[in-house]
């Protein structure tokens, strides 16, 4: 089956734009990308079909279905989850649900969408140890909920400036 356009395309930005968030630090002076999660990702396209890697954990994946119009990404991290939910929902515009201890699954994704998806998948590799890192050095001092909270806002602040409108 001959991959579709729209996908190859969009997989073609995902992959440029991870390898110059791995070029980037965070505020804490830490790789935006833990060598361990960059070396495995990777984007399979097949048809109307997309698989794509998105860290280093088993199963730490997104799938990406233009026949069935649904997204559906993998992760045991319920804070990544929730930005991811976030991101997914309110800046790409999917209808998503969220499971805080498997992933996030979202309806709604059309060929006009599909590029603002591939973006956005760029995320949540190391975002887990980016939200530690955030708590640990940059929140020390606060109670960890709102620790929390800030460093989830950073990570969806982060995507809205530097990922969103990247062409």
């Amino acid at each position: 089956m001959k991959s579709n356009p729209t996908l190859v395309k969009a997989c073609l930005t995902w992959d440029k734009l991870t390898d110059k968030l791995k070029t980037l630090d965070t505020p804490e002076g830490s790789p935006f990308y833990s060598p361990v999660d960059f070396e495995p990702l990777k984007c399979r396209i097949d048809g109307n079909h997309a698989e794509v890697t998105v860290g280093s954990s088993p199963g730490h994946r997104t799938h990406i279905d233009l026949d069935e119009g649904t997204v559906t990404y993998y992760d045991r991290d319920p804070s990544v989850n929730e930005v991811m939910y976030d991101i997914l929902s309110k800046e790409v515009g999917l209808t998503c649900s969220i499971n805080v201890y498997e992933g996030v699954g979202c309806e709604g994704l059309t060929e006009d969408k599909v590029e603002d998806v591939f973006k956005a998948i760029s995320m949540p590799t190391s975002m887990d140890i980016r939200l530690e890192r955030c708590e640990a050095i940059s929140y020390k001092d606060a109670p960890p909920n709102v620790a929390r909270r800030k460093c989830k806002q950073r990570e969806l602040q982060f995507y809205k400036t530097h990922i969103k409108n990247v062409v």
